[in-house]
């Protein structure tokens, strides 16, 4: 605790005497005892370990004593090579994640120097003991949140050490792509996550070097990258340093050649930290204004695009109207020329049913008479049989 984050009180631990503290924080990390466990073992190395980490935390001399140490370091790269072989088919021990995290956290420090850093290269700690880790953790269906900031660390120090932009020596899967993203958005909560204070300044350098990869832009953009980045640059104070801000830029400017990506950076609000950082309101450097105009120049350029864009199909829509409108009104007026034909054709035949009615009317009248003429006609008829009856009757009875 006297050297957590304090670079004077490491010094003093590494270059305690009598006796010799590096080398018996060194011994302590090889110590072996019939009654230690596996467990009390891992916590053994693990409290060595953060020492280390603490002692190397932003002190430069402490790091080049420890890299100059060969067995120091052999051990140091023993605990994640052990773990990196070692076949987890339940959850991963506590103490072993414990011992993990400070070793990445080490190797971390060691390489920010570059004395330190050219020793981590000659030795291939990220080619023979960090790589051998991140693909060992592919293999964990569904491993703890401690682990995979573990190995979200060792991505990050490869990216110092090995990275190479045109031939990348691997892809983090999504479960450490989704861990540096929700570290970084811890960082500006101020929140502690995995019992872990983050910083923004690793999540950014390791974020700038991913998101230059094509395969990787869309994965981060659905993570709510850009959203982050542009909370990022609403926070940033002088007080953070230059280089989190260059490579919040810088991590943007990538972002910018997707579509989606400029949809994000425009909805979030993105030009009023572009403003503050163009103007230097916050003592931005001149590598930061320029990528600030930069990211601000092809964010404009692509809204005037899509203006263009909207403008055509806001005139060929207008254009579809105008026609549907002519159309509309064509078909108004056949409908017009047609229910006037109809129209007529309709009062026409009412005229012609009128006239009709009337002579059915006429010729009813007529029929209906004729039948009361015919009906008169009868009776008459049958009267006059009667009387001719009656008068027969007469003669015959006057002839007897």
């Amino acid at each position: 605790q006297l050297a957590f984050r304090n670079s004077r009180n490491g010094q003093r631990v590494m270059t305690t005497f009598s006796p010799h503290m590096r080398t018996s924080l060194s011994d302590l990390l090889s110590f072996e005892h019939p009654q230690m466990d596996d467990e009390s073992r891992y916590e053994l190395r693990a409290s060595v370990l953060r020492v280390l980490n603490n002692c190397c935390w932003s002190n430069r001399q402490s790091c080049v004593e420890v890299c100059e140490d060969s067995m120091l370091m052999d051990r140091v790269e023993g605990v994640l090579a052990e773990a990196s072989v070692k076949p987890f088919t339940g959850a991963v021990p506590v103490p072993l994640l414990m011992a993990l995290d400070a070793t990445v956290g080490l190797l971390s420090h060691l390489s920010t120097e570059p004395y330190s850093r050219d020793v981590l290269l000659r030795r291939r700690v990220g080619e023979d003991v960090l790589l051998p880790l991140v693909a060992a953790s592919e293999e964990l269906t569904d491993p703890p949140e401690q682990y995979l900031c573990t190995v979200a660390g060792a991505v990050e120090v490869i990216i110092k050490l090995i990275w190479d932009q045109k031939d990348p020596p691997f892809m983090p899967h999504a479960a450490v792509l989704q861990t540096i993203v929700w570290t970084l958005v811890c960082s500006l909560d101020g929140v502690m996550w995995a019992g872990i204070t983050w910083s923004s300044l690793g999540r950014v350098q390791t974020l700038s070097k991913l998101a230059a990869l094509n395969v990787l832009k869309v994965q981060l953009i659905d993570m709510n990258l850009v959203e982050a980045l542009v909370r990022l640059l609403n926070q940033w104070t002088a007080e953070q340093g230059l280089l989190v801000l260059e490579e919040s830029l810088l991590c943007l400017l990538h972002l910018l050649t997707l579509e989606e990506g400029r949809w994000r950076m425009y909805l979030s609000g993105v030009y009023r930290p572009f403003r503050s950082i163009v103007l230097g309101d916050q003592g931005a450097s001149e590598l930061a204004r320029e990528r600030a105009v930069l990211c601000s120049w092809l964010l404009f350029e692509w809204q005037v695009a899509k203006l263009e864009e909207m403008d055509a199909q806001v005139k060929s829509l207008m254009q579809s109207l105008e026609e549907s409108e002519r159309s509309r009104l064509e078909v108004e007026n056949e409908y017009a020329r047609e229910r006037a034909t109809w129209l007529a054709a309709i009062t026409e035949v009412r005229g012609e049913r009128d006239a009709l009615r009337e002579k059915n009317e006429v010729l009813t009248s007529e029929l209906d008479a004729t039948a009361r003429a015919l009906q008169r006609t009868q009776a008459d008829l049958l009267e006059a049989k009667e009387r001719i009856s009656g008068l027969e009757g007469e003669v015959d009875g006057g002839g007897g």
